[in-house]
Parts: structure tokens; sequence; C-alpha cells
């Protein structure tokens, strides 16, 4: 694993370590302040506060032989998670039924995310207390702990949301109402599009330099921002990285060249910038630093990549490094950079990489790596998009919920091969058009929708964005709030 990456977990395995033998260090502080005494039928609550979106991983709490007590792991996003344990091996014992310990606020951090222990005393009223599952628990040596606990803290907001396209900007009451009355909470805008283009105005020298003309932007782009915060709508900045035609006319020299040198132009006509190039990072890391003063609250990048026809009999590229490599130092980069801002960096990837090797080193997107760096990550993978065969659907386009199911479990496998929580919330782009180009389709309605939102589910997963490219949305498909 790439550098950037073992240095964080090192960074993390040194906190659980510390966080274990601060454990040992109270344990030993409470047996010599309060000796030995006896408590019994007593509730060990963690409380995660903070209110913020993340999973909690399943783990083992380190403990002795269980005979009684209950441990409580209360998430206020995901699923409660409960494992006996015998407080007579956490506290010292005694003989007087009637000294009983109560500890509150007993406090400790780790990756800056405050973990509360409170010991209730027998009968002792818990206000909303969390539903109980109850789960036997084997004996094990307090210094024999087969999992690390892992808690992430995240402040990626869990998405349901749409793309909104730049003809839809003047009708934005709309979709405001929308969002007001449905559960959707997000929209996806286009900052940098797919040519190379800007939807906003910038006066930075070197995006100008780069364009080379001045960039006046979308007269509607302000009004839609405005009543975007005021509604309290998550705003999502789609910066289209490499793929870009406009700066193949101004700076032929920082795009991909085939062996002749001349300019690279797939079958679409389309031409990208060279991920190479550590000018274009600087050039698309001053882009997003625009974006970031409109006031949007997530960078998303998209065409992170290659084009897939970029093979080495047809481009020119270094050797030195893969393509895999260069987008994970690019994507590295641009976090780094990024991240004194109050921001979510996320991007858009591929849905065949989440199971294939190949396609994965074809189009330099390494899923296992950038669900590590980035804050969120859309895996594409619309129904119409997969072959024959995938995920045992001859017509993946009539099986909806099982393309999307497959995926996210696939995604989840992959994310789960390390055995640490990544830093990235998955949520996947859906589809909501329909794929007329198929000789066997059919039209997607709100039953399609839905099918594809229950898979998501039924994965595990929460967010998830439709995609229109003419922002005209199944509504019906969406829950009512």
């Amino acid at each position: 694993m790439y550098s950037y990456l073992e240095n964080n977990r090192k960074k993390k395995n040194k906190k659980r370590i510390a966080i274990i033998v601060i454990l040992i260090i109270l344990y030993e502080v409470i047996k010599i302040s309060w000796g030995m005494m006896t408590v019994t039928n007593q509730k060990l609550e963690y409380v995660l506060n903070g209110g913020m979106n993340f999973e909690i991983p399943t783990f083992e709490f380190p403990t002795l032989p269980t005979t009684s007590g209950l441990l409580m792991v209360n998430s206020p996003q995901t699923t409660e998670q409960f494992l006996n344990i015998d407080e007579e091996s956490f506290l010292p014992t005694q003989t007087t039924e009637q000294d009983k310990v109560f500890f509150n606020n007993l406090l400790y951090i780790e990756d800056e995310f405050d973990i509360e222990i409170i010991l209730l005393r027998e009968n002792e009223d818990i206000q909303e207390e969390p539903l109980i599952l109850e789960q036997e628990t084997k004996e094990e040596e307090i210094d024999e702990i087969e999992e690390d606990i892992i808690i992430e803290e995240t402040h990626t907001q869990t998405v349901k949301g749409i793309y909104l396209p730049t003809t839809k900007w003047e009708a934005i009451d709309e979709f405001i109402e929308l969002a007001n009355t449905t559960e959707i909470n997000s929209f996806v805008l286009d900052m940098k599009n797919d040519k190379g283009y800007f939807l906003f105005s910038t006066d930075n020298p070197l995006i100008e330099q780069m364009i080379g003309q001045q960039i006046v932007g979308n007269k509607y782009l302000p009004d839609v921002l405005e009543k975007m915060e005021n509604n309290d709508i998550h705003s999502i900045a789609r910066v289209v990285a490499f793929k870009d035609s406009a700066i193949a006319k101004t700076h032929p020299d920082q795009m991909i060249k085939d062996y002749d040198g001349n300019i690279y132009t797939n079958a679409a006509g389309e031409t990208w910038l060279n991920p190479y190039d550590e000018r274009n990072w600087e050039y698309l890391l001053e882009v997003c630093k625009e974006v970031i003063a409109l006031g949007f609250d997530e960078i998303q990048f998209d065409y992170i990549r290659f084009h897939e026809s970029m093979n080495e009999e047809r481009v020119d590229l270094p050797t030195d490094k893969s393509k895999a490599e260069i987008i994970t130092e690019f994507t590295t980069y641009m976090v780094e950079k990024l991240s004194p801002y109050d921001v979510t960096i996320s991007a858009s990837v591929f849905g065949t990489i989440l199971t294939s090797d190949i396609d994965a080193q074809i189009v330099g997107q390494d899923y296992s790596s950038l669900v590590y760096l980035l804050d969120a990550i859309y895996p594409m993978v619309y129904p119409s998009h997969y072959s024959s065969g995938w995920y045992g659907q001859e017509n993946p386009d009539l099986a909806p919920y099982e393309i999307i199911l497959g995926a996210m479990i696939d995604s989840n496998k992959k994310v789960a091969q390390f055995g640490e929580e990544p830093t990235a919330k998955v949520m996947p782009w859906l589809q909501d058009f329909t794929a007329t180009w198929l000789s066997s389709y059919q039209r997607y309605e709100a039953e399609q929708i839905l099918e594809q939102i229950n898979g998501v589910y039924d994965a595990g997963l929460e967010g998830w964005v439709l995609w229109n490219a003419s922002g005209n949305y199944t509504t019906e498909a969406l829950l009512i709030e």
C-alpha cells in the first residue's frame, strides 16, 4: 500500500494501543482508590456523542469471562452492538452489598471523537435507553484482543440527492419544493463541466490563463446557492477532472498524447488532461478553491481517471508509475491541500472497479485506496451499463434490484479486505432514465427506482444519488416527508 495510507494506519494503530493502555491504567487507579468492592447487576454504556453520520464496525471489547452486566454501544446513526461483560473483571470485588460504585463521565478521546464510559447502578433511571440485544461472549484474557476497536469520525453528509443540470437552474424553486417535501437533501451542480468550462465567474489568474478567456459563469448560480443554503440543502459541486476540451486549445502540452506527439482523441472526439502532469493538479486545485469560496459543502470529482481506450499502444504515458498509482497520488494531493477547508471531498468512480482489477488498472481507479482517502465515494452502478451475465442477470437493465444489491455487496467486500473502517462513505449513483439504446430494456419508473434504492438499503448502506441528464426525475419514487 502507498506510504500515505501506511502512515495513516500506523498512526491509528498507535492510538489504539494507547487507548488499551489507558483502560488498563484506569482499572488500576480504580482498584487502588476504592479497594476491594463488589459491583453487581450494573450496565456499562458507551455513549458515542457528536451526532455525526458514521458506522460502527463489528468489534470485541477486551473483557474477561462473562458473568453479568451489559456493554451497550449506542450509535446515533446506525445499528447498536452489544456484548455481555463481567463487571467484576473491570472493577474489583468486595463483600459489602451496599457499597455499589457509580462512575460518571469517565472520558478519553480517540481521533478527536469523545467517548463517554458510564457505569450505571442497578435500577438507575436511563432516559431513552436503546433497544438491547444480548449476546454471549467467549472467555478471553484482556491482552488477547482478536480485533481492533475502530471508530472513525466523519462529517460526511448521508446524501439522498439528484443531479441538477444547468437547464433546470432557472426553475430552482420547483426543486427546492421537491427537497422540502421529500427525502431529497442534496443537489449536485456542475461547476467544471464535461467540456472543461466553468459555470461560475472567477478572476483567478491561473484559471484565466489556462482557459485563455474571461470566465463569466451562469447568471442563475448565485440565486441557486442562496436558496439551497436557506433551505438546508447539501450543495455538491461536480468538478470534472481530467476530461477536458478547453485546455486542449490553450495548453496542448498538458494533454494526453499519442506516440506521434498529437493530442489523443477518443472515438467520441474527447480529449483529456494528462494526470501525470502536476501542472494540471495545481490547476484543478485552484478550481476547487474557487468553488469552495462560493460556499459549496462538497467537492465531487468526476472523470478522475483515464479513458478506457487509453492503452499502452495508443497513448504515450510514463512507465515508472501505473495509472492507478498516479490517480491515487493525485487524490492524495487534493485531499491534503484541501484539508484546511471545511468541505467534503468525494469522487464518482466506475462501477466495474468494485470487482474487476483489470478495469481498475485500465481507468486508473483503485477502489481499495480511494475509500481510505476520500470522505465519500459514488460508484456509478447504473443497471443499463452492465453487460449480460453480471450478477447472474441475462439482461441487467431488467433487474435493477439485483444489480444494485450485488454491486453494493461487492463494494462492502472490497472495503472489508483491510479490516479497517474506511474514511469514505459509499453512496451509489442510481439510474433514473430509460436506456432505449439497449435491445432489452424497460422504462424506469417509480417501481424501478425503488428497487434500486431498496438494493442500497439491503446492502447495509444509506445514501444514494439519482442521475437524469435532463433533470427530469421520477418524484413518485421519493419518500414524502
